[in-house]
């Protein structure tokens, strides 16, 4: 379904999901509220997918992919602080992925300017 780009049905799926697993542990919770977040952000639904984000890293602070999917949407809103702190916490989890160095130093050349 994701890569139909069915967000929206995703998105439901982790709803339902999430909804069911109230006894889960928190790390699965949080991979989740992440995914969801996710489809959430692909919608162009901002907001909202903070507020998965948040609740993920509530739940599992050193989350790092949760760290860079919320320090992305900082900077696509223009937020490049938050997005600055989001994105150095996740390359300091990770400081092999690439994807997330690159994040950081564009969000850090837009704080130049």
């Amino acid at each position: 379904m994701y890569k139909e780009r069915k967000f929206k049905e995703v998105e439901e799926m982790f709803t339902t999901f999430l909804k069911e697993s109230e006894n889960e542990d928190d790390a699965i919770k949080a991979r989740a509220l992440n995914n969801r977040g996710h489809t959430k952000y692909m919608q162009v639904e901002f907001e909202a997918a903070l507020e998965d984000y948040n609740k993920a890293l509530d739940l599992l602070p050193d989350f790092a992919v949760a760290r860079y999917n919320r320090g992305t949407i900082f900077y696509r809103m223009s937020k490049f602080d938050k997005a600055k702190e989001d994105l150095q916490m996740a390359v300091d989890a990770e400081a092999s992925n690439k994807e997330y160095l690159e994040a950081l130093e564009k969000c850090e050349a837009e704080l130049k300017k």
